[in-house]
């Protein structure tokens, strides 16, 4: 079986596994982050948070790498889960291509911020045609 690194995180956040290599047997978050920290990217707590989230309000969550996330939500549409980060500088025109990328593959964006105190917000995004005034 392969899980992503956030999908193992969450898994023994809530008890669900224990993990087993030659040596030794983890069974919680602490003993996986002591063991295995130099696996976990910088980026790793934003996504946790958000991934938590989804997956504590019953969400069906796929990772699809970086910092994006495949998403049913409760009406079983699918969205595109972008995670940002309080403080980390996202260039404008990055922002569309997100958009586009979600809408060419028939997905609704939604950017995912986590505060630097760990708070999350949502954003939906889209798209609006600015009309011209007569």
């Amino acid at each position: 079986m392969y899980l992503e690194i956030v999908e193992i995180a969450y898994l023994l956040l809530k008890s669900k596994i224990t993990i087993k290599d030659s040596s030794r047997e983890i069974n919680d978050l602490g003993s996986f982050m002591n063991t295995y920290y130099d696996c976990l990217k910088e980026f790793f707590w934003p996504r946790l948070v958000v991934y938590r989230d989804l997956r504590d309000r019953g969400r069906r969550v796929r990772v699809l790498g970086g910092n994006e996330f495949l998403v049913r939500d409760k009406y079983g549409e699918l969205r595109l889960v972008v995670v940002l980060e309080e403080g980390r500088r996202v260039s404008v025109s990055s922002i569309p291509l997100i958009v586009d990328k979600a809408l060419d593959n028939g997905l609704k964006p939604v950017l995912a911020i986590v505060s630097l105190q760990g708070d999350l917000t949502y954003y939906e995004l889209t798209v609006i045609q600015p009309s011209k005034e007569s």
